[in-house]
């Protein structure tokens, strides 16, 4: 039996047997019936491997998980916020895509082309998937294709509606018709679909029967983007807004799907927009509040800390220290415990207590780091560690998101960069539960 059947990292070798190169930027001819064959080889592994991965789920309730959301930003999110988890999800594109190919219906040729960018996309993310760090779920996109009757009176909230309104990407531009007159094309890009339709208007006087043809049309074409508002004065307002309230059900579906998939998989959710919590509580959809604390809340309080260091970097201290890191996660679950038993309510309290008392056993280890260099005559220790309030958003109490990580940012802290060379000192810091982010702020 192979080991780890629930990994996805053999999907490289199952592209290459067949001859499909997985590095970017690499463009070989792909013959119809060697793409044909990795679409068997591939379909018949992706299925079996899901059987082993619900399994393994399972069976591993309590390993610190969470579900992103499929969307273009899911794998560059999962790559940023990999190195506190244990196993992050995301969607298979290779298996969506190969599942909805209908032999003889299909376009070959788009398979091909969209095959090819999938495996060198993915190519970027190797190394996670191959060790399980990144694992894919075969999910088929039926419920957002088909959303159900209910997402439309969910979307009625004016709130709501609004604020998907600003998420989406809406786009408008004017092309002739068939007559010449000019005809309205109308797009709207979200995390669940990508959709572009025209409104054809047939102008007064023109005589019946007259057959007009709407402009042609480039799907991949991404449209000047324009103002919601804007849109509304140039569209014929009905179709327009039934347009957009499709696109939203979708969306609305897309988003709550994923929180059934999430306590499907024993895991926690992770969100990167303020209108998925809206839909989730507008729809009265709940998730595991314990799971979610304990993954994604908590991961939030602590990315003030984490500005302005790569991730891949945060991933190698884990690798080096990983019982530090163990000791710090499970402290902060026990702050976060604490300040619930101490009758703390909201999250701006909440995000208040946590960096408080982050800060303070910071400041204190690096007060302890300072005297013992210092005593060993070795200069150049820091200044007074604070942290940086205001920049987190998201909920930890009730159903937290995750903020788009700017781990490229200002940091928040002042280091001791000069002091980290003593093995002695180090030593004695290493049993300290809060070594392991003292250590990260080394890093800036």
């Amino acid at each position: 039996m192979t080991e780890n059947p629930e990994r996805a990292g053999k999907l490289f070798e199952i592209a290459e047997h067949h001859g499909l190169s997985t590095l970017p930027g690499v463009v070989e001819p792909i013959l119809d019936s060697q793409i044909l064959e990795f679409r068997k080889t591939y379909l018949e592994w992706a299925n079996n491997r899901e059987r082993e991965l619900l399994k393994y789920l399972t069976n591993t309730p309590n390993i610190f998980r969470t579900y992103i959301k499929h969307s273009d930003r899911a794998y560059s999110l999962a790559s940023k916020v990999v190195w506190y988890h244990d196993e992050v999800i995301v969607r298979d594109p290779v298996f969506v895509l190969l599942n909805e190919f209908e032999e003889g219906k299909s376009n070959i040729e788009d398979l091909k082309g969209n095959v090819r960018t999938l495996l060198q996309f993915l190519n970027s993310f190797r190394s996670l998937i191959e060790q399980g760090f990144i694992l894919l779920k075969c999910i088929e996109r039926k419920f957002e294709i088909h959303p159900p009757e209910f997402t439309k009176k969910i979307i009625e909230d004016e709130k709501l509606f609004n604020l998907l309104c600003e998420t989406a990407f809406l786009g408008h531009m004017q092309k002739p018709d068939s007559l010449g007159n000019p005809c309205d094309i109308f797009q709207c890009i979200l995390d669940s679909s990508r959709g572009t339709f025209f409104s054809l208007d047939v102008p007064k006087g023109t005589p019946k029967g007259t057959q007009i043809i709407g402009p042609s049309i480039n799907m991949a074409e991404i449209l000047p983007k324009v103002d919601y508002r804007d849109l509304i004065k140039k569209a014929d307002e009905k179709k327009f807004l039934d347009y957009l309230r499709t696109s939203f059900c979708r969306e609305v579906a897309h988003t709550i799907r994923s929180t059934d998939m999430a306590n499907q998989l024993n895991s926690a959710v992770m969100f990167d927009r303020d209108v998925d919590p809206l839909i989730l509580s507008s729809s009265g959809k709940t998730i595991d509040s314990g799971r979610q604390m304990a993954t994604t809340g908590i991961f939030n309080l602590i990315v003030p800390f984490m500005k302005n260091i790569p991730p891949d970097r945060l991933a190698d201290l884990r690798e080096k220290m990983p019982a530090a890191f163990i000791e710090f996660r499970h402290r902060l679950f026990q702050i976060v415990e604490n300040a619930k038993k101490e009758g703390v309510v909201s999250d701006e309290a909440l995000h208040e207590k946590v960096i408080g008392e982050l800060t303070s056993h910071l400041s204190q280890l690096e007060t302890e780091m300072a005297t013992t260099l210092k005593a060993s005559n070795i200069q150049g220790y820091g200044s007074l560690i604070t942290a940086s309030t205001g920049i987190l958003v998201g909920s930890v109490l009730s159903a937290p998101i995750t903020p788009l990580l700017a781990l490229g940012g200002a940091g928040a802290f002042a280091s001791l960069k000069a002091v980290t060379d003593s093995v002695d000192a180090e030593g004695k810091a290493r049993s300290n539960p809060f070594y392991f982010l003292w250590k990260t702020q080394q890093e800036k």
